[in-house]
């Protein structure tokens, strides 16, 4: 009898402790969707920098759906502490989902932005994090036929391009990672944006928290081939003059280090599984086993280009954001030196070898 006594106890205490949000505290509370950085051009203050942040409004009979807030500020939580006065109630950024700073903020250093971001415990590890060359609060002024709330937008780009067009996001915790690990750098996606729409034009490449270059958006899918395995998504080449599309099901990729006479030799090998999803050429791929041979040959070739070109970028730039560091660092650490790594990596040769395997080709003839 006093052990069921006991579990009604637990289970009435238990529920009496169960949390929740009062409505009224909610109602109180701000929380702002995306952030913008750029900096302070008015001021002759380099410490100053200009932080937006754009608000969702959840009341359905509001005349507008988002509210800009702007302020100069020194940092993140100063911003934060400056725009608490102006508005009702208190400022969250529990439900922030991406933060864009402008390339000069990038180049200068993002670790003095984001170091609130890493040390508020609402703020989730997966908001994604972007840059772009024109003035980042600039994007609130897009207009999005599909919804007024740039910045939710702006999140839904970045998951669906990655599912499909193999692009990858880079994260709060993406970012970090890589800024503290030995042996790789870090990179972030670099978005261009018009008068109503927003694109993923490339990549920011990192030395430590400072950007010191780009990569076009091919090399960017290079890059992803490289560093994930099972990535899935669309790509689509031009072949005398017809455009044969697929879709990438499978990627194994392996990089092997070989160090020999004071240098490294990187010697790559991808190996893809893709099915054919479309093919402009007459010419017959079912029953032709000459044309399939082809149709695999060029896309390997083509992709072996788009990783030479990458590696290519990457060792002038002296910035291993593919991580080939910590590859060294695990199999080979005495000869894995973090002090001289960048230099290492910028004298490496390279040997690449992509094989190409069609699956599917689809109801075509």
């Amino acid at each position: 009898m006093k052990k069921y006594i006991l579990i009604t106890i637990l289970i009435l205490t238990m529920t009496l402790l169960q949390g929740c949000w009062d409505v009224s505290e909610i109602d109180k509370t701000q929380f702002p969707i995306s952030i913008t950085i750029d900096p302070n051009q008015k001021s002759s203050d380099s410490s100053t920098f200009i932080y937006s942040l754009q608000f969702p409004i959840l009341d359905p009979n509001a005349p507008k759906k988002t509210n800009n807030l702007s302020t100069v500020a020194y940092s993140l939580e100063n911003a934060i502490n400056e725009l608490n006065s102006r508005t009702r109630g208190t400022i969250s950024l529990g439900m922030l989902r991406t933060v864009v700073f402008n390339e000069k903020i990038a180049k200068s250093g993002l670790s003095p932005h984001i170091d609130a971001l890493w040390r508020n415990p609402l703020v989730a590890g997966s908001i994604t994090l972007a840059i772009t060359s024109s003035k980042a609060n600039k994007l609130y002024n897009i207009d999005i036929s599909s919804t007024e709330i740039s910045g939710q937008y702006l999140d839904s780009l970045f998951q669906t391009t990655s599912n499909n067009a193999l692009l990858p996001i880079k994260s709060l915790n993406n970012f970090f990672v890589n800024l503290k690990t030995k042996g790789v750098e870090p990179f972030l996606p670099i978005i261009k944006y018009g008068a109503n729409d927003i694109k993923i034009i490339g990549a920011a490449i990192f030395n430590e928290d400072k950007m010191i270059g780009k990569i076009e958006k091919e090399e960017l899918r290079a890059l992803l081939l490289l560093r994930e395995k099972f990535t899935q998504g669309k790509i689509s080449f031009k072949v005398d003059n017809y455009i044969v599309s697929y879709f990438v099901r499978q990627v194994r990729s392996n990089i092997k280090p070989i160090y020999k006479d004071g240098e490294f030799l990187f010697d790559i090998s991808i190996n893809l599984t893709v099915d054919v999803i479309e093919n402009t050429s007459p010419k017959r791929i079912i029953g032709n086993k000459t044309t399939l041979k082809n149709m695999q040959r060029h896309l390997a070739t083509a992709i072996e280009k788009e990783i030479r070109i990458l590696m290519n970028k990457l060792q002038k730039s002296r910035s291993d954001i593919i991580g080939i560091g910590r590859i060294v660092k695990a199999k080979h650490p005495n000869l894995f030196n973090p002090n001289e790594w960048n230099q290492d990596f910028r004298k490496a040769s390279t040997k690449i070898k992509v094989k190409v395997n069609i699956v599917r080709l689809g109801i075509a003839v």
